[in-house]
């Protein structure tokens, strides 16, 4: 495979986990991202849903949710919808795989 076909091929995969506020993936997020996996532990869907508005990433995977957003992961759906309506967002379970 030559290097310009390989290049093609490659995907940029970001995690961010830990954080204290959604400023803090900045770098991470200076380059295309194809797959985000973005916790939601430390603040609310509202504050990372409205970081990543317009960002360019092709999807995210938003996962460890903080219990009271994870009850009620309805509204968190709604408001992913309607907040990111251009970006395909999925809410993960421990343990699932994700295919992409």
């Amino acid at each position: 495979m030559e290097a310009s076909e390989r290049a093609r091929c490659r995907r940029r995969v970001g995690h961010g986990s830990d954080l204290g506020r959604p400023e803090d993936l900045e770098p991470l997020l200076e380059k295309p991202l194809d797959l985000f996996v973005c916790q939601i532990a430390h603040f609310s869907p509202e504050q990372i849903f409205s970081y990543l508005k317009g960002r360019d990433i092709k999807r995210v995977v938003f996962m460890h949710f903080a219990r009271p957003h994870w009850e009620n992961l309805t509204r968190a759906r709604r408001l992913a919808s309607k907040m990111l309506p251009e970006l395909p967002h999925t809410f993960a379970r421990d343990s699932e795989e994700i295919s992409f």
